[in-house]
């Protein structure tokens, strides 16, 4: 059987991390699997791409149509919105191929995206949220919508130690004081992930004496963020990394890993934190509340209530115990429940569904 994956452009995020992995794990097992992209050497800037997209949006997808049939590829799945978006065109012009769309996003789903659904042969999505979303766009089936967890894609984290004397060392290579606790945030700086939200936090004075904030990610709104930080004065407060590969490290000197995003569906920092011991907190919207089990591996919180988000996260800081606690059902929640091979299992199943073994 041959697979095609399909992503947009390459960003580094959470969507790309997966396809990349579902790309390996299929191989591995057998399946004659490619891993595409419509725009693979975009150069551009954040604020041109969107445009540029438009414009040759139509021949990147007839170039990949004319690539699916000289290869005589049997299914196509569809990773983020660019991708699914072109995802219709592609099941009309290739009838006998199959086709599987996804939905990992609670951005606005554009037309081409909801036509996708509409008649792709299944539908996987990564929340119950998003599943109930996405039956009620017109001429989607019920029967052809499976949820999909996001896959631990470093198990390797279940094993992390947060030994405290090798945790004071790593604040220390980090420039942080190593006596006192550590927030961090893992996530793109993009519109709607409001970091900023986070920092306000800390410029108010609504966390406890001492906090430092820690960010992992790169994006466009990065310069603005940092700008903040150095208008407030906030410098000793607040660190930026950039994009981080590997993000072990941070997790180890971390003591909570908060989410003030408000755009996410179900973010996999927030399951690969859990993974490594790590109590989360986050904005209760679209499918987060799926990742954690508020009060037993971390805390959700009424969207954009900076009062209470600012009194979760006191909740934890002042209570190692309750932290404690908190870490270790977050360890085993992340480790059964988006337990890699389950999932592998499950897309092997979906998939040998439209093969008709």
């Amino acid at each position: 059987m041959k697979i095609i994956l399909l992503l947009g452009r390459p960003q580094g995020g959470g969507t790309e991390a997966h396809a990349s992995w579902l790309l390996g794990a299929l191989n591995k097992v057998g399946f004659d699997t490619e891993l595409h992209t419509l725009f693979p050497n975009n150069s551009f800037s954040y604020f041109v791409e969107g445009f540029y997209e438009a414009l040759t949006l139509f021949s990147a997808r007839n170039r990949f149509i004319r690539l699916v049939k000289i290869k005589q590829v049997d299914l196509v799945i569809c990773f983020g919105r660019l991708a699914n978006g072109c995802g219709y065109a592609i099941k009309r012009q290739i009838p006998g191929g199959s086709l599987i769309a996804t939905c990992r996003t609670n951005r606005r789903l554009p037309t081409g995206y909801r036509k996708t659904l509409a008649v792709a042969d299944l539908i996987l999505t990564n929340s119950e949220w998003a599943k109930q979303r996405v039956l009620k766009i017109p001429g989607v089936k019920e029967r052809n919508t499976h949820g999909m967890v996001n896959a631990l894609l470093r198990p390797a984290l279940g094993i992390l130690s947060h030994n405290s004397s090798v945790k004071r060392q790593l604040k220390l290579s980090y420039g942080l004081d190593p006596y006192r606790p550590v927030v961090s945030m893992l996530a793109h700086f993009v519109n709607g992930k409001n970091q900023e939200g986070l920092i306000r936090l800390i410029a108010d004075k609504m966390l406890p004496h001492g906090t430092q904030l820690l960010f992992a990610g790169s994006g466009p709104r990065l310069r603005y963020c940092q700008r903040i930080v150095k208008r407030l004065g906030l410098e000793s407060e607040v660190r930026f990394l950039g994009r981080v590969v590997n993000p072990s490290e941070i997790f180890h000197i971390s003591d909570l890993i908060v989410s003030t995003s408000l755009r996410d569906s179900l973010p996999n920092a927030l399951v690969e934190a859990q993974a490594a011991g790590l109590p989360v907190i986050a904005y209760d919207l679209a499918g987060i509340g799926e990742v954690l089990l508020h009060k037993e591996s971390g805390l959700l919180v009424p969207a954009e209530s900076t009062e209470a988000m600012a009194d979760a996260i006191r909740t934890l800081l002042e209570n190692d115990e309750v932290r404690k606690r908190y870490g270790q059902r977050a360890r085993e929640h992340a480790l059964v429940h988006f337990d890699p091979n389950r999932v592998l299992e499950d897309y092997i199943r979906h998939i040998l569904s439209l093969s008709g073994n």
